[in-house]
């Protein structure tokens, strides 16, 4: 268990790294495998713990050691999970503004004389009036 809570802790820290350095290209795709890899690291570690917790139950019980590596596993993939929301967030984030971008690139395309709307000088539409 010592040896997968170190390929946890490892395969999180470039799963940040990677993660920031794809969040800051802003490039959607090549952070989807990195939010899809969380998601499968995630489900790996928390079937490792009910596992773990099956196997004690099974042998009467644990040892402190065994009990401070579970412990420490539930951590680990507390994180991993935090870490896979936040993967989730920026992946939507990223991938809306480029397609935000390339949609209005395509309406400049489609419409060059149209100037893009100020959006901060509109008024807000209430919908008691339009009735």
């Amino acid at each position: 268990m010592e040896r997968t809570l170190q390929h946890l802790t490892l395969r999180l820290e470039t799963l940040r790294d990677q993660a920031k350095m794809y969040y800051e290209a802003d490039d959607p795709e090549k952070l989807w495998p990195v939010f899809t890899d969380s998601m499968l690291l995630a489900g790996g570690a928390e079937a490792l713990l009910v596992e773990s917790r099956e196997e004690a139950e099974k042998l009467g019980g644990e040892t402190e050691e065994e009990r401070r590596l579970r412990d420490r596993l539930e951590h680990r993939t507390e994180d991993l999970e935090e870490e896979h929301e936040k993967l989730g967030d920026m992946w939507t984030e990223v991938s809306h503004a480029k397609a935000d971008a390339e949609q209005e690139a395509l309406l400049k395309e489609l419409h060059p004389e149209a100037e893009s709307p100020d959006l901060d000088n509109l008024r807000p539409f209430r919908k008691s009036r339009a009735i």
